[in-house]
């Protein structure tokens, strides 16, 4: 009789699908465990394009029309994080990184990290996963590549990313838009000069989406066209606009034969000449099957669509567009973990043999992946440990959770859920981290060095978060208005010059922290000072 567990003890075979951020350190999660270090695991992982890095890899967005490019990075791109708490937890950013460094900074800062800890050798680039399924005779997941290559693993996860495929609203009257080519995605936006249609000062543009890329290219294309009107519906008062764009409401119709768009509250815009969808992407897994797809045997697929409400779970696992539903622990399925399409009685996958890395969204990626990692090697290890009871538990008080907060009519408004589940909460990603540690000592044996673990490099270790984590994230608006006061004043550079380098009895991270809390503290003295005038203006 097969035994998983024996089997994820001894010599087995894991795949991880891409290599960028959340590859990479799935990836680094295998190697420190000593598991591969005796010996009895093989890891290779499987990325698409040219390089490692993800989403930061950059490409050109104005390719062929039926071509979509493999990132939406665009020129004047910053993170929105100031590094020190986006970085992993064993590898800070260069010494006098600015606090909120062009792509191409984290671009290098993750090929660096990957050649730190001698990850490239098993990574497999221009290698595009193309099928994934489980073969119930050998009991294995049966992998195929672009590269005409076939493996046979035990265990997968699945780092591919979520900004590849477009989501476009369901807006009456945008269809004729993005048909007649003057509406596109913002996934083919790079520069003012090279977007999916020409732009000039006598232009009136649309940018549809309140988030970090669409607030950046109402920046980016202010100073080029005539007009930008920026539609969303989560504008905050106080953000800084330049003095031609005007603020609105969501969209609501996209008017016959071109004459205006309109949008909440009945305000009307004519003369709008193109439109940028900065809406947000789907998730997709390419290489996994589909519900509306036949394969050989024993296959499996992820149902699309929206699942009924819950409780009881579905017996089928569900891609929502949003992610994947319903997962234990935001990562890994229940059993059966797909329901099979032609009835056949092979065995099911083993629940641990697969997991989602980076479903997540608004939050601090890789020290969260990283993390993630660790608790889905420790489940891989140790499933007879996983209380499915619990997990389940765990999603039905979820489910309830947000059908509470959004004030949802779950008989008419289900999808509103799903939208929101992998939507935490600012604090909440830390109590998640939080989490993910409490239950890798669940699962492990707590007396082990992969929890003891210390030391600024210690690969083994896993700690809980820092209160300076959780405090510089609340005000990491702040932190980034001020540092931009101080780039534009040209003071940035001498504040970060040699910040990091640990030359003043300080750690490299303490450094860090020193300065976060000092831009923080200038970001509060300027507000007040702001504030007293304007009472004195009174």
């Amino acid at each position: 009789m097969f035994n998983f567990f024996l089997t994820s003890l001894q010599d087995c075979e894991i795949g991880i699908i891409g290599a960028g951020p959340g590859g990479l350190a799935a990836l680094k999660a295998v190697l420190d465990s000593p598991q591969f270090r005796e010996g009895s695991w093989k890891v290779t992982a499987f990325e698409a394009r040219e390089d490692v890095g993800g989403i930061w890899l950059p490409a050109g967005g104005n390719g062929q029309a039926d071509e979509l490019p493999p990132t939406p990075l665009y020129d004047s791109l910053t993170t929105n994080l100031p590094h020190p708490i986006m970085a992993f937890t064993n590898y800070h950013f260069p010494p006098s990184t600015p606090l909120f460094p062009k792509a191409e900074v984290i671009q290098e800062y993750l090929r660096s990290y990957a050649s730190e800890f001698n990850l490239l050798p098993h990574i497999h680039l221009n290698t595009r996963v193309t099928k994934v399924n489980w073969d119930g005779r050998s009991e294995k997941w049966a992998l195929e590549t672009s590269q005409g290559t076939s493996h046979s693993l035990d265990l997968i996860l699945i780092c591919n990313g979520h900004h590849n495929v477009p989501r476009y609203p369901r807006i009456p009257g945008l269809q004729r838009w993005v048909s007649s080519g003057r509406a596109a995605h913002s996934i083919r936006y790079r520069r003012p000069s090279s977007a999916p249609f020409p732009l000039n000062s006598a232009h009136t543009v649309l940018v549809v989406g309140g988030g970090p890329s669409g607030q950046d290219i109402v920046a980016d294309i202010a100073n080029v066209v005539k007009k930008v009107v920026h539609s969303a519906s989560n504008l905050r008062r106080g953000d800084e606009f330049e003095e031609n764009v005007i603020r609105r409401g969501r969209t609501v119709k996209f008017l016959d034969d071109f004459q205006g768009v309109e949008f909440e509250g009945g305000i009307i815009e004519t003369g709008i000449d193109f439109v940028l969808l900065a809406t947000g992407y789907e998730v997709k897994f390419p290489f996994l099957p589909t519900s509306t797809q036949s394969d050989a045997p024993g296959g499996v697929y992820l149902r699309e669509g929206i699942p009924l409400t819950v409780p009881p779970l579905p017996n089928e696992t569900w891609n929502t567009s949003f992610g994947v539903f319903p997962l234990a622990r935001h990562m890994f399925p229940f059993t059966p973990l797909i329901k099979r399409m032609d009835g056949h009685t092979t065995p099911s996958p083993p629940a641990t043999s697969i997991f989602f890395f980076g479903l997540l969204v608004r939050v601090i990626p890789m020290p969260l992946i990283e993390v993630q990692a660790r608790a889905a090697l420790a489940a891989f290890v140790n499933p007879e440990k996983v209380d499915w009871t619990g997990e389940a538990v765990d999603v039905v008080a979820r489910y309830e959770e947000l059908k509470a907060r959004l004030n949802v009519d779950v008989r008419v408004e289900n999808g509103r859920i799903h939208q929101g589940w992998f939507r935490l909460e600012p604090q909440e990603q830390f109590d998640y981290r939080d989490a993910l540690v409490d239950y890798i000592k669940l699962l492990e044996n707590p007396d082990s060095d992969s929890i003891r673990g210390e030391g600024e490099k210690d690969p083994e270790r896993v700690r809980r978060v820092h209160d300076w984590e959780r405090e510089i994230y609340s005000k990491k608006d702040l932190v980034r208005r001020t540092w931009r006061v101080l780039e534009a004043s040209g003071k940035a550079e001498e504040w970060v010059r040699g910040v990091g380098e640990g030359n003043s009895g300080r750690t490299a991270e303490e450094e860090w922290i020193e300065l976060m809390f000092k831009v923080v503290e200038k970001g509060e003295e300027d507000g007040d000072r702001e504030h007293e005038e304007q009472k004195c203006r009174l």
